[in-house]
């Protein structure tokens, strides 16, 4: 089962990813003094905006000390321009919500033209903003949408800002819309983070899934952000974290229980900011380790320099700020998922 699933991998991705990602999870300290060996990533996160229409508890952005700008169309075109590295999927958003910035499709097509696979996480509440052929005809791989509450009030209690009946709405809009055009993609995943406020609707939020049929339903378990939201971290869990521990990635202790091996941002990804910084990684909101800008350089460049390589460093030893307090986990420990879509649940099962 798991060579077979490594095969799959190799396919969709390339022997290229195989043999980088191989190395850089089995001989990372080596790849530091022998840098001719390193290779570009073939991954990447691009942030539209760092924006954000709601104030949701345990998220970054209200917190953000950065400005939150919006990417413009020639600003994307620069860092595209600049961006010379076999990149073949990429996130499009980080801390603020893609949907804010209006040029967001149109990225994800350039992106789709270069046969980069886009991914784009969203609380789906301005969907509505665009039209239907916007969103299909751009190429956009998976959309994962947020919807943390079966019900306005729960939902509400999270998701500061949002309107229920209209992502709802959304949601319905866009599932219907794609099973008209017998379309393959996106896939839509229907994100449910299961937290303490919540947890009792879980039945509810499955059989709401069951009435919109996206591709999958995701219960996904929460991650507590200490000081990205400057709260304590066992006022957080005490807020926050569900009492079934099935869908908890930390222990009594409130550390990882399953923590990834090697950081993938150390050789395997990295963050393009609104404003074209090169940024660490997916925990790094708020630009505290940048090492230049797509706007004036180009990436191949950026990812070469010695400052690049002295983080890289510190990473693997896990002694930078935000590597001591970061949460990434297994793909075990984020929850579980629901399908619909019985080609794609037989497909991710292999």
């Amino acid at each position: 089962m798991l060579l077979t699933k490594r095969l799959k991998i190799l396919r969709a991705k390339g022997i290229r990813y195989g043999i980088k990602r191989t190395m850089s999870k089995l001989m990372p300290y080596f790849l530091l003094s022998h840098r001719k060996l390193v290779m570009l990533p073939t991954e990447i996160m691009i942030e539209p905006t760092a924006a954000c229409n709601l104030k949701c508890p345990l998220c970054s952005n209200p917190t953000l000390t950065r400005t939150k700008g919006i990417m413009t169309l020639e600003m994307f075109d620069t860092i595209l321009h600049n961006l010379d590295a076999p990149i073949k999927e990429a996130t499009i958003g980080l801390t603020g919500e893609p949907l804010v910035n209006p040029h967001t499709f149109k990225f994800i097509k350039k992106l789709n033209s270069r046969g980069i696979k886009c991914s784009m996480p969203t609380n789906g509440v301005l969907f509505d903003r665009f039209s239907m052929d916007e969103i299909f005809d751009s190429g956009l791989h998976h959309t994962n949408i947020a919807i943390d509450g079966a019900t306005e009030e729960t939902y509400l209690k999270y998701r500061i800002g949002g309107d229920f009946n209209r992502l709802v709405k959304n949601l319905k809009t866009l599932c219907d819309e794609k099973r008209r055009r017998k379309a393959e993609y996106p896939i839509i995943t229907m994100q449910f983070l299961v937290m303490k406020t919540n947890e009792h609707e879980i039945g509810a939020i499955k059989k709401l899934a069951e009435e919109i049929k996206p591709d999958r339903l995701h219960l996904k378990s929460a991650a507590l952000w200490t000081s990205l939201t400057h709260k304590d971290r066992k006022d957080l869990a005490k807020d926050w974290l569900p009492s079934q521990g099935e869908f908890s990635r930390y222990d009594g202790d409130l550390l990882i229980t399953e923590p990834v091996a090697v950081c993938p941002f150390a050789y395997d990804n990295s963050v393009i900011l609104w404003n074209g910084d090169i940024a660490l990684c997916c925990y790094d909101f708020d630009g505290k380790y940048i090492f230049g800008n797509l706007l004036k350089e180009k990436f191949s460049d950026v990812y070469h320099k010695e400052k690049y390589y002295q983080i890289r460093r510190k990473v693997l030893d896990q002694t930078l700020d935000i590597c001591r307090e970061c949460d990434i986990t297994s793909a075990t420990k984020t929850g579980k998922y629901i399908y619909f879509n019985k080609k794609l649940e037989k497909e991710s099962a292999v």
